[in-house]
């Protein structure tokens, strides 16, 4: 998506596997990238659909919203109260399988991608998942205190686009004991340029 509508543009492009969705303050120009995306894929001889070519203000795309005044991306509302009344019916059942719990928690996944650092909830699940998968077993207490924390901070799992940047740098991931954080200053100028480095980006370094 970025080689094709310029690295340099103004433009924010996101994709999740066959769609993508395109997003900038002028309308010709999000238009203009759509109708070249969507020639460059059906070149090859994917079939598009585009349902609205081009759209102001508030939109929503695969469940995740973007508000245009507020200046935010955030799961739709009926991808939260689905997800949220799934998981309050989970946790008054008493007995539930590995592979129950996995749909949940591949639904948990994809409504904390705006929002990452909400999947640092869940750890013992994944073990209860891969020890009861095939048939139903009583739910760790463990298993639901993440389960309930998670429901907890679901308001909160919210991209918003005018926070400022911060100096303070972290990195974090698992490791044998449960975590493992990095952490130190730098220059807010830094942050906002390593910011601005796509994930997946061959300029991308470590």
């Amino acid at each position: 998506g970025g080689q094709l509508v310029g690295r340099d543009s103004k433009l924010l492009v996101y994709v999740y596997v066959d769609n993508i969705g395109i997003i900038g303050t002028d309308r010709e120009a999000v238009s203009r990238a759509t109708r070249d995306v969507t020639a460059a894929l059906e070149s090859t001889g994917l079939k598009c659909h585009i349902e609205n070519d081009t759209v102001t203000g508030d939109s929503s795309f695969l469940g995740i919203e973007f508000c245009g005044a507020e200046r935010c991306f955030r799961p739709t509302s009926k991808r939260y109260w689905r997800l949220r009344l799934a998981l309050r019916w989970l946790l008054k059942k008493k007995h539930v399988s590995g592979e129950q719990l996995e749909v949940l928690l591949g639904h948990c996944t994809f409504f904390a991608m705006v929002r990452r650092a909400a999947l640092s909830c869940f750890h013992a699940c994944y073990k209860f998942m891969r020890c009861c998968y095939d048939g139903p077993a009583r739910l760790w207490k463990s298993a639901r205190a993440e389960l309930e924390a998670f429901v907890g901070i679901m308001p909160l799992v919210v991209a918003d686009l005018e926070l400022p940047r911060n100096e303070t740098v972290m990195c974090y991931d698992s490791c044998p004991e449960g975590r493992g954080v990095c952490c130190t200053t730098t220059d807010v100028d830094d942050v906002a340029r390593a910011g601005r480095v796509l994930e997946r980006s061959e300029e991308h370094t470590s």
